[in-house]
């Protein structure tokens, strides 16, 4: 009982414009730009799957923060655009400074060795 009271401690500083990763569903790992909050409600977005036209909600539980900043100045830009299409290429821009692959040095060889 204390620790479900302390995620909803940590997940209340969920708000519109942060960057949250999917942590259960099929959606699992996918990472959504967060538009409005109610209660323990988030409605998301990715721009991709996930449109401005169609959102996702989703239990606040089954969110993770990914970055404490709130990207108002995205919000903003996205009620200045009436074209859906533009706000969901913004919302896909903004996602992937966070969608960048780990960078990983293929070239060691990182094999087992038999012992001999």
């Amino acid at each position: 009982w204390g620790r479900r009271s302390m995620v909803r401690l940590k997940d209340s500083l969920i708000g519109p414009g942060m960057i949250v990763s999917s942590k259960a569903g099929h959606d699992k790992h996918r990472l959504y730009l967060v538009v409005r909050t109610e209660d323990e409600r988030v409605w998301l977005t990715d721009g991709r799957y996930r449109t401005v036209d169609n959102l996702k909600i989703k239990n606040m539980r089954h969110v993770r923060l990914l970055d404490l900043s709130q990207h108002c100045d995205v919000l903003q830009d996205l009620a200045t655009l009436n074209d859906s299409g533009q706000k969901n290429a913004l919302i896909r821009r903004v996602l992937a400074q966070y969608n960048r692959p780990l960078e990983i040095d293929y070239r060691e060889d990182v094999r087992c060795q038999k012992k001999t």
